[in-house]
């Protein structure tokens, strides 16, 4: 083939890839890193209000708070990524004892994006043990580990997790799930329909979702627990129980060698509690669609396969368990029954 003839074959190619080479690198998304600290003192507390982005708060120097965050934003269109950096940008202020995080807008923002949009963000933070911490983000999850102080955070919908918490938490997210290990101290958590689990706590429990299971183990204090529909498991609680689900199984077990107050309730599945040979108890158990068994040597006052009411050692707190379609077992927490 004649030379010249290659080339004018080859040069629309040639030029159609650097075409499409230019358009690439025309529509790849904006970075932006942020590195900052201040000085701060023991017993303050950490604000962040996010329109998005992952947040991790852990414990840290007791003289600073160090932030490093990093956000990708990806609107195909380089100019309105730059514009949206300019207008929301991220800030670190400290006011008194209070150190502010903020990347929110003052104002809407849709017209910035586009048919495809992306928007990722990572906040990583330590400060001072001792510290209190109010964290809201739009839509990525929060990590809190290690602090003494309260703990608020809300999430648009991304997963909670907090481990080795000494102070009150206060969590709310859209739908994610939430994990908690060994913190301490009064426990409020709401989330959409994720799951939430518990281990190894110690103080109030209140927890609710929407549809996802409730998993608590080894509690000390009062948990009242409710689901629309999931599973619960309250294994090793040593405090008053309420448990409440739309449609799943409930499992409970009692620590400790009393028992308190004891209220379970399953719209459609079964019951199975676990109570210490020695406690002392008024029962009382009904079943529309199941029937009602025990091995505990209960002082019976009235009752059928479907309904029980006796006294244990004599009476004593009053144990109440409702199901609309599943059975109940009421067995001595002794050996591996307690241990599930």
């Amino acid at each position: 083939m004649n030379k010249n003839l290659s080339r004018t074959l080859l040069h629309p190619v040639t030029g159609l890839l650097s075409v499409v080479l230019f358009a690439l690198s025309a529509s790849a998304a904006s970075d932006e890193k942020f590195n900052r600290q201040v000085d701060a003192r023991p017993g303050g507390k950490l604000v962040v209000d996010i329109e998005f982005g992952q947040v991790d708060v852990s414990a840290g120097a007791n003289d600073k708070v160090i932030v490093e965050a990093s956000r990708r934003i990806d609107f195909d269109d380089r100019a309105k990524e730059k514009d949206y950096l300019a207008a929301v940008p991220i800030t670190l202020r400290a006011e008194g004892n209070t150190v502010t995080v903020q990347s929110r807008s003052k104002e809407a923002h849709h017209h910035f994006h586009r048919r495809h949009s992306t928007m990722d963000g990572q906040y990583t933070i330590h400060v001072p043990k001792n510290f209190a911490a109010e964290i809201a983000t739009g839509g990525g999850s929060i990590t809190g580990r290690e602090l003494n102080g309260e703990m608020r955070a809300d999430s648009g919908g991304g997963d909670l997790t907090f481990s080795h918490l000494h102070g009150a938490v206060l969590a709310n997210t859209g739908g994610g799930s939430v994990k908690l290990d060994e913190c301490d101290g009064a426990t409020e958590i709401k989330t959409g329909g994720g799951d939430i689990h518990l281990r190894n706590g110690e103080g109030v429990l209140r927890a609710r979702t929407g549809g996802g299971s409730i998993e608590v183990r080894d509690f000390t204090g009062d948990t009242d627990v409710k689901t629309g529909g999931g599973e619960l498991t309250l294994q090793k609680i040593d405090g008053r129980i309420a448990g409440e689900t739309g449609g799943g199984s409930i499992t409970t077990s009692v620590a400790g060698a009393g028992a308190h107050e004891i209220e379970l309730e399953s719209a459609g599945g079964s019951i199975d509690l676990a109570l210490p040979a020695n406690a002392a108890a008024d029962i009382r158990a009904d079943t529309s669609d199941g029937r009602i068994s025990t091995d505990l040597p209960l002082q019976f006052t009235d009752g059928n396969h479907a309904h029980l009411r006796g006294k244990l050692n004599g009476g004593g707190k009053p144990i109440v368990l409702r199901t609309s379609g599943g059975s109940i077992s009421i067995k001595s927490g002794s050996g591996e029954t307690a241990a599930r």
